[in-house]
């Protein structure tokens, strides 16, 4: 059998581009989805009892709110429980004495009262109301400015331990561990002045958390 020539060679590629071409044509005009895939792979044979959509969607699970509510169309994936009425002591609490018992009792909620304990916390103990967080100021409570806890050792506390004081600060915290690492521990609280940074601190308010020597470490409250 004799081999096709130069010009039937070409004629045979002239062909099947033009057949090439005619189907890109008709899934331009017709818009057709079966002719979307390439022609060396098969379309999908859909049986008879399934839907059209390859992924239907879910129906909306429909649950009821409370006794007395209403039936919620569209469920949201999350868990309504209805909150207690708070009930707020009428005498007088301890700033530094309540713990999250007696919070949760009167039906403070679970992000109130973290935010109180961890403010609590970060103060080692609130000796104002103003230090208080702003959801705990809207709370109908007479609060008593009790004791606070034993005061530590100013010169024996490590920087990151220091600055987390909101007193102090990261700046501060610096700036007296350059201090004293150069220097000496600082000896009075005039010369904690003398620190560079230390010039604005409130000496009477660091004092009720703060001595600088460890005899007076377990003195009690000023």
């Amino acid at each position: 059998m004799k081999a096709p020539g130069r010009l039937q060679r070409l004629g045979i590629g002239l062909i099947l581009i033009g057949a090439y071409g005619a189907v890109g044509l008709n899934v331009y005009w017709r818009g057709n989805t079966a002719y979307e895939t390439p022609l060396w792979y098969p379309e999908p044979i859909r049986s008879a009892n399934r839907s059209k959509r390859e992924h239907p969607f879910r129906r909306p699970y429909i649950r009821k709110e409370f006794a007395t509510g209403s039936r919620r169309a569209v469920d949201t994936n999350q868990i309504w429980v209805q909150r207690p009425k708070m009930r707020f002591p009428k005498s007088t609490v301890g700033l530094n004495a309540v713990d999250s018992l007696e919070l949760a009792r009167w039906g403070v909620s679970l992000g109130a009262l973290r935010h109180f304990l961890k403010e609590r916390q970060r103060w080692c103990g609130f000796s104002a109301v103003e230090q208080l967080p702003s959801s705990a100021r809207t709370w109908p409570v007479v609060w008593e400015l009790d004791s606070l806890p034993p005061r530590r050792v100013l010169n024996r506390l490590p920087e990151p331990v220091l600055a987390g004081h909101p007193l102090v600060g990261w700046e501060r915290a610096r700036s007296l561990g350059k201090y004293r690492r150069s220097v000496r521990p600082v000896r009075s609280w005039a010369e904690l002045r003398a620190v560079p940074g230390w010039s604005d601190v409130d000496v009477h308010q660091l004092k009720r958390y703060f001595v600088l020597n460890r005899k007076d470490s377990l003195s009690l409250h000023p």
